[in-house]
């Protein structure tokens, strides 16, 4: 389960909460400390780590990348934890290399999925 339903709280970044919140497994180890206040943001990078670890099981030794980010993301360290915008700029949003077989002119499913998209972009 990726979503725990009703256990969710609105924070403002940068403040801190108290309590636990979450699914043991997937929490970080700071979640439910005893009074102690935890920032949820970097709590919450705790738990993408777990999943994008789960992710690497399945993709290894394909994924390396995918490996290394995990193990930051679930350091015992809140503060050493990366934000999540560092790994989707590196290796998912890409801008492909121009290629004389994508667009108007290359196979058919492309080139109508091109005129597609420049008529979503022009409403």
């Amino acid at each position: 389960m990726l979503i725990d339903f009703d256990c969710a709280v609105h924070v403002d970044r940068g403040r801190t909460i108290t309590g636990f919140r979450g699914t043991k497994p997937w929490a970080a180890p700071e979640v439910g400390r005893k009074n102690e206040e935890y920032d949820p943001f970097l709590a919450d990078r705790y738990s993408c780590g777990v999943v994008f670890n789960m992710l690497w099981l399945c993709v290894r030794p394909s994924a390396p990348d995918l490996h290394a980010f995990s193990v930051a993301l679930t350091s015992e360290n809140p503060t050493d934890r990366p934000p999540l915008q560092t790994w989707i700029q590196r290796n998912v949003v890409q801008t492909p290399p121009p290629s004389p077989d994508f667009g108007p002119s290359g196979p058919g499913w492309v080139g109508s999925m091109d005129v597609t998209l420049s008529s979503m972009r022009a409403q």
